[in-house]
């Protein structure tokens, strides 16, 4: 190894020779170009359609009101409650003081989309009470959901009816009936809204998870790779040239930003659909409303959690916390004596992985903020959460920036055991032991 000039001289060369390799297989055109434009296409899709105007459906069914409550106001209130843009053919007849049982056993059979509601007045120990009964004949063919919503239609009419004959206006009524708010302050902060508690809770939760599916996915592609060139007899003969340190951080890098790059364009183009399909929804219907679009408005008119140093901390959590755990799959694939043990290799990153997750999921969940400058600054679990908790505000900018420089720290740690071990497994043939592995990273380079 008399040639090597450097632990690091050659990173370059192996970064840029790695993208180049990786950009000539079919996969990287499907991730990269393919997998963009399907989002892009589906996204746009989920945001215009809903916005088409479909031809509403329309109700000719036909109500018997029997009104038996003494007060004669059902036929009016029925008329003046139910849904008329919805049921702009209904029929109603209503008949005061009348047997339900008669007037359906009156009703021809040829009458398929009718039916019977009967509002009866009772008294029972001296408390009068009222019950709204259906009564749907066995030829009709009117569906469950229309009768029940003209049901429930009727019980608002009953309401009305016992609060006019109460004596008590409907805004005394509606002034006692209402809830009471309560909220805690504490001395010197401000009222947390609906928009600053949706913003801390659901964006963390988001974040983790697809933070979680896209470490689980990449490290176990970037693992497979090492493992697999780290068998072949050229990496001997490279590794007679080029330092360890150099080879390993060079490849690793490579494969992390191109699939850093692969995600950003999957972003864009889901993003780039979505707001186009809602540009071309509000330009087909004016009047059609994106549910998520206005969310994304809330969201974005909190100014005082995403300030500039925020975002470009968030940014480089995201990025270096996909890298920790892009080193973590070249260290245990580094291990890795034979290809057929690459399996039980994955499955310990799959370990860390899912602890890591897990664990800052939890704390989040639980909105437990004392341990949240625990989880930020815990390699295994901040990339989960490091990100999110810095861009919404949950934990102070210079406990952000604390935990970026341990992702950085602890990045350059992993690269150079993973190359310690690369060198050592690439010259070491047998069984991949962990004992072995540990002494392999233990031992002094000679």
């Amino acid at each position: 190894m008399n040639n090597k000039k450097g632990r690091f001289k050659g990173t370059g060369t192996v970064f840029a020779f790695t993208l180049k390799h990786s950009m000539n297989g079919k996969a990287f055109m499907v991730m990269t170009v393919i997998i963009p434009l399907l989002l892009f296409a589906g996204l746009f899709m989920a945001s215009y359609l809903p916005s088409i105007e479909k031809d509403e459906e329309v109700f000719t069914h036909k109500v018997y009101i029997v009104d038996n409550t003494e007060f004669d106001a059902m036929g009016d209130l029925f008329d003046s409650s139910y849904d008329k843009e919805k049921y702009d053919s209904l029929k109603t007849v209503t008949t005061y003081g009348g047997d339900a049982e008669k007037i359906v056993a009156a009703i021809p059979q040829t009458e398929t989309d009718s039916f019977v509601i009967s509002v009866d007045k009772t008294e029972t120990d001296g408390v009068t009470a009222f019950k709204v009964t259906t009564i749907v004949p066995s030829w009709s063919e009117v569906p469950e959901k229309e009768y029940s919503e003209l049901s429930n239609a009727a019980i608002s009419c009953v309401d009305a009816i016992k609060v006019s004959t109460s004596g008590i206006s409907y805004e005394k009524l509606m002034y006692l009936s209402s809830g009471i708010m309560t909220d805690v302050i504490k001395a010197g902060e401000e009222a947390e809204t609906v928009q600053d508690f949706l913003i801390k809770n659901i964006v963390p939760m988001i974040y983790c998870l697809i933070i979680y599916m896209i470490v689980l996915l990449y490290g176990q592609s970037i693992g497979k790779t090492v493992a697999a060139e780290k068998n072949s007899r050229l990496m001997e003969m490279i590794l007679t040239s080029i330092h360890p340190e150099a080879l390993i951080i060079g490849k690793i890098l490579a494969m992390c930003f191109e699939a850093v790059a692969q995600i950003l364009l999957w972003i864009i183009g889901a993003v780039a659909g979505f707001f186009f399909g809602d540009y071309v929804a509000h330009v087909s219907n004016p009047e059609y409303v994106n549910i998520v679009s206005e969310a994304i408005k809330m969201f974005m008119e909190n100014q005082t959690s995403f300030s500039a140093a925020m975002i470009v901390v968030a940014i480089l959590a995201t990025v270096f916390g996909f890298c920790i755990f892009g080193f973590l799959s070249g260290l245990i694939a580094s291990g890795v004596g034979k290809p057929e043990e690459l399996a039980s290799a994955n499955g310990v990153y799959q370990v860390f992985v899912i602890a890591g997750f897990f664990i800052a999921y939890f704390v989040m969940i639980k909105e437990n903020v004392m341990l949240y400058p625990v989880i930020c600054i815990l390699p295994v679990t901040s990339p989960f959460c490091l990100g999110a908790l810095v861009l919404v505000g949950s934990i102070e900018l210079w406990q952000g920036i604390a935990g970026l420089v341990v992702m950085i720290v602890m990045c350059l740690v992993i690269a150079v055991l993973s190359a310690k071990v690369y060198r050592d497994k690439a010259f070491f043939n047998g069984s991949n032991r962990v004992a072995q592995i540990l002494s392999l990273m233990m031992k002094r380079r000679a």
